[in-house]
């Protein structure tokens, strides 16, 4: 019976010692998972400082960028707008040049209608020519007949003739004829060397015509290529102007926005 009690006195002290033991443990437990749930919040909020600073390095990162293009922009604006004065330039020039085209065709047009005058009148000085020519030769005939009917006409007729002439007089005259048939032959050579140089000239004249007209048709096209080329730098020039007040506004709300935020984390 003795032994009994002593047996189960140890038992309990073994037990008690067991229990002191398992609670020992269980309070080393306790102190791990203190330990361990203070770690885990200082990572939480090193986790959340290091989220903000990174949200505040990403913030600054598009502050610079967006910076960065808004200085850009300008530049590009520049350009467009550089681009935008050359078209300006490359219409006005483009007119000019049409203008000044059209000034040539009309002062060839003005060329080719004096040319067809001068062989309008040159026409009718031939015409005037061949009819003095044709005088002439009908003079010439008459002296001829006269000069057969003389030497047929027996003597003592001529004397009774008032109107007979002497043989000097009839050799001036025939002379006179003769010149006269001459210069009207020459007149119409040089009338009809005026007209087939005033041909020429017509002919070079149209042909100068129809360069400039082609030249103007050339130049309107390009007076219309132009137009289009200023339309589209104008509109790129004005896209930018827009383009850069959004960047600008938009550089200003996220800058307010910023000194808000700065504000709060100082609170």
């Amino acid at each position: 019976m003795r032994i009994d009690i002593e047996k189960a006195k140890d038992e309990v002290k073994s037990l008690w010692n067991d229990a002191a033991t398992l609670r020992a443990n269980v309070e080393k437990e306790k102190t791990n998972l203190v330990e361990l749930r203070q770690k885990e919040n200082l990572a939480f909020a090193f986790a959340l400082s290091l989220q903000e600073e990174l949200s505040k390095i990403a913030f600054e990162l598009n502050m610079v960028e967006e910076r960065t293009k808004a200085a850009k922009l300008p530049l590009e604006l520049q350009q467009a707008s550089k681009e935008l004065e050359h078209a300006k330039m490359n219409v006005m020039f483009a007119r000019n040049e049409m203008e000044k085209a059209r000034e040539e065709a009309n002062q060839a047009q003005a060329e080719v209608n004096v040319v067809q005058l001068r062989i309008e009148a040159t026409s009718r000085e031939i015409l005037a020519l061949n009819a003095s020519r044709e005088i002439a030769v009908a003079s010439a005939n008459a002296l001829q007949d006269y000069k057969h009917e003389v030497e047929l006409e027996p003597q003592a007729e001529r004397r009774n003739n008032n109107t007979t002439l002497s043989l000097e007089e009839y050799n001036v005259l025939c002379k006179k004829v003769q010149d006269a048939e001459d210069l009207a032959k020459k007149r119409v050579i040089r009338a009809v060397e005026k007209i087939k140089e005033a041909k020429e000239a017509e002919v070079r004249s149209l042909d100068r015509l129809d360069q400039l007209i082609k030249q103007i048709d050339d130049r309107r096209v390009a007076l219309r290529e132009a137009h289009e080329k200023a339309n589209v730098a104008y509109d790129g020039k004005l896209a930018m102007e827009n383009e850069l007040r959004k960047r600008r506004a938009q550089h200003e709300k996220q800058r307010k926005t910023g000194s808000n935020a700065d504000r709060m984390q100082i609170n």
